[in-house]
């Protein structure tokens, strides 16, 4: 390494020098061998310690006296080169390690010593050693520092050793103030690496403080908002606790003691705070029946909570009130209370009676006003009928009295009258689904084109009617006479809607249902029968009163109103809906939705007559408390070749019976009569005959249903019905085929 001459400043290296082979520390039985050499690499790795000496070898270089030195890091017999310097000018090159003796360790371990030119070359510093001459004389001072454990300074001169020896003392205190540096190098490194750890653990420790303070003074804010929120949570429950005008009041859960109440409280039960706070509910006596706080802890045991439970309260005075209660568990100086509001609903209750009471006047009066509507109505076209029939009858009367036979005419008159009288009754029970049905699965589409050729008739020459039936419609469960009716009555108002004539459009088709299918409507797979026509249409006003009974737009004279109740009827029934679109002046929609039906389609028979039914001299008893009724029954069975016995209340008929040779072969009896009924008849003349056919006879549509026939075997006979009708019946029981009989078809 180059070196500085007396009259030239040294020049100091920037940095240490790692030295090209590094020693290979042994042990050789020392047992800080290792720690040494950890020691002398931290040393290499120390970024001042060669500097200083460095500059302190510099030093010693300008004395001119002074031979080659070199700084040795010594662990057992291996010696580092740490930094040498020569006193001339050229640079020194010398190797970075070399291998000392055994003998030479065991004296610098003690002192420093000075080697003659044998010692050297033993040494392994003669020819061939670490300097590029061979050492003549070599000054071996040894030192012990903080950063070296165990070290030399080595000064080697080519001469011999008088310089040597003359300058030993300077450079003993030369190599003592070197290691002292060192020293102190080492323990300020020392000091600026704790200094450092210190003031990272100081920065650590700071922001984890700084931490720690921002969390603590957000948790007091927090604190600090909590606290005025439960503040102002706890004036405003204040506030309304005390300003509330239902009794509020806390108790405890166990055992009932009251802890507070309101002025609500004190105005709704005569008891002030003082008086209740302290006891229990029970032993002040606001419990009406003390049953009523046991089934609220109960519901408060379940869910914490109990809303709107009614229960009756004993005020201060006696009176017993009716109060609505509402109550939550709550938490209270660490006991658990209940917290309720009681509202007094005694007056509301009253008023809630009077308008029960209010309303169901208005609803008498309604129904009332209905009745009338339904009487006077009934009493008009019955009146319009009696009329025909009386008038007509009396003309035969007088003809046949003054000898004549009466004109057909008047026949027909009085026949049309009765009919008449028939579908208007049909159309009252129908309105009042009480009309007994006979519902089959049926063929919409056999129906409409059955009644075309009748419906056009009706219409007239004015009106085009046009018929679209989708082939393969879905059966429909109904009774035929009544879908021909439906049929009929809105086909009539249609043409009603039309004075001046139009169009009328008739549908039938399968629908399936729709995803957005409106609530009330049948759900699944349906026949839709559809009336359309292009007449005046309706406004809102007059579509809600639609189907109304005897509500009706037309004049006086055109119309009963009960045509479109009687269709909503026979749909309800049926187990449909009906919908209506119509607007002023753009026509009126009908659309009749049947629920989809399994089983074999019966199809009616439209021009079906009346079967000649003789009979065969057989005995029927006839049981009737009408004696009208009876006359006329009697009369067309013995016609029929029948041999009659007749009753008018059920004694006589089976005083009757139990005196004739023997039981009757059949017996037609009305249901309803004063006394025993018609069933009770059967069944005591069913221990005369068990196997007796038995017709039931009843103008009151519930007898006929629901168990009005109590055999088997037994068929039932609505009023009004016709000779052919009754003749039809009686031959078909007689000849024990009362199930063969066209269920599509009324008889007569």
């Amino acid at each position: 390494m180059a070196t500085t001459s007396a009259d030239q400043p040294a020049t100091r290296r920037e940095g240490p020098r790692e030295p090209s082979v590094r020693p290979a520390f042994t042990a050789d039985g020392r047992e800080d061998a290792v720690l040494l050499g950890l020691v002398a690499e931290q040393l290499l790795e120390q970024s001042e310690v060669p500097a200083i000496l460095r500059a302190s070898l510099e030093r010693l270089s300008v004395l001119k006296d002074v031979p080659l030195c070199a700084c040795l890091c010594v662990a057992g017999r291996d010696a580092a080169v740490i930094e040498h310097y020569d006193g001339s000018a050229n640079p020194v090159k010398a190797a970075s390690s070399l291998r000392l003796p055994e003998w030479l360790l065991d004296r610098l371990d003690r002192e420093s010593l000075i080697l003659g030119e044998d010692e050297c070359r033993e040494a392994g510093l003669g020819p061939g050693g670490p300097f590029p001459f061979p050492a003549a004389a070599a000054l071996l001072i040894p030192f012990r520092s903080k950063a070296v454990p165990q070290g030399a300074f080595l000064f080697a001169d080519h001469r011999g050793p008088r310089r040597l020896e003359r300058s030993a003392a300077l450079l003993h205190r030369l190599c003592d103030a070197v290691v002292s540096r060192i020293d102190h190098v080492a323990l300020l490194e020392a000091y600026r690496s704790m200094t450092a750890e210190l003031e990272s653990m100081v920065r650590e420790r700071t922001r984890d403080l700084a931490e720690r303070n921002l969390a603590l003074t957000r948790e007091v804010e927090e604190r600090r908002r909590a606290e005025e929120a439960l503040r102002e949570s706890e004036e405003r429950f204040r506030t309304a606790f005390r300003t509330s005008p239902d009794a509020v009041n806390i108790n405890r859960l166990e055992g009932g003691r009251y802890v507070a109440v309101n002025d609500g409280f004190t105005r709704i039960t005569g008891w002030t705070e003082g008086e209740v706070v302290g006891r229990s509910s029970l032993e002040v006596g606001i419990w009406a029946d003390p049953a009523d706080r046991e089934r609220l802890v109960a519901l408060l045991g379940q869910s914490g909570s109990v809303e709107n439970l009614e229960a009756r309260f004993r005020m201060k005075d006696g009176q017993i009130r009716d109060g609505l209660m509402s109550a939550r568990v709550i938490c209270l100086g660490g006991e658990t209370c209940i917290l309720s509001v009681t509202r007094d609903v005694t007056v509301l209750r009253r008023a809630q009676s009077e308008r029960d009471r209010l309303a169901a006047q208005f609803g008498q009066a309604q129904k009332m006003d209905a009745i009338g509507r339904l009487a006077g109505g009934v009493a008009h076209d019955f009146n319009n009928l009696l009329t025909v029939i009386l008038s007509c009858a009396d003309v035969l009367r007088r003809e046949m009295a003054d000898g004549g036979r009466g004109r057909t005419e008047d026949v027909e008159e009085i026949l049309a009258a009765g009919d008449r009288a028939r579908d208007l009754t049909r159309q009252l029970l129908a309105f009042a689904r009480q009309q007994p049905v006979a519902p089959v699965p049926l063929d919409l589409a056999a129906v409409v084109r059955r009644n075309e050729k009748l419906l056009r008739r009706v219409l007239g020459e004015d009106v085009d009617l046009r018929v679209v039936v989708d082939d393969g419609l879905w059966p429909v469960l109904c009774d035929p006479g009544q879908m021909e009716q439906v049929l009929l009555n809105l086909v009539v108002n249609a043409r009603d809607a039309m004075p001046g004539g139009g169009a009328i459009v008739i549908e039938a088709r399968n629908a399936e249902p729709e995803a957005d299918e409106p609530s009330g409507r049948h759900q699944g797979r349906r026949v839709q029968l559809t009336v359309r026509d292009s007449g005046t249409g309706m406004s809102p006003e007059v579509m809600a009163h639609l189907f109304e009974p005897f509500f009706t737009t037309k004049v006086q004279g055109r119309g009963t109103g009960l045509g479109l109740a009687t269709v909503h009827g026979i749909v309800a029934q049926s187990g449909g809906h009906i919908h209506v679109r119509s607007e002023p002046g753009s026509g009126s929609t009908f659309e009749i939705c049947l629920p989809r039906t399994s089983g074999e389609v019966v199809v009616p028979s439209a021009d079906a007559g009346v079967r000649t039914a003789r009979g065969g001299g057989e005995t029927v008893l006839v049981v009737e408390d009408d004696p009208r009724v009876l006359r006329v029954t009697r009369r067309t069975l013995e016609r029929a070749g029948y041999r009659v016995v007749v009753a008018k209340d059920g004694n006589e008929a089976l005083a009757v019976a139990k005196a004739g040779p023997g039981a009757p072969d059949l017996l037609v009896t009305d249901i309803v009569m004063p006394g025993l009924s018609g069933r009770a008849v059967a069944e005591q003349l069913r221990e005369l005959r068990p196997r007796m056919p038995v017709l039931f006879v009843s103008g009151y549509p519930q007898d006929l249903e629901g168990g009005g026939a109590p055999f088997g075997d037994a068929t039932c006979l609505p009023k009004p019905f016709t000779p052919g009708g009754l003749l039809e019946r009686v031959r078909a029981l007689l000849d024990g085929g009362a199930g063969a009989l066209d269920p599509g078809r009324r008889p007569g």
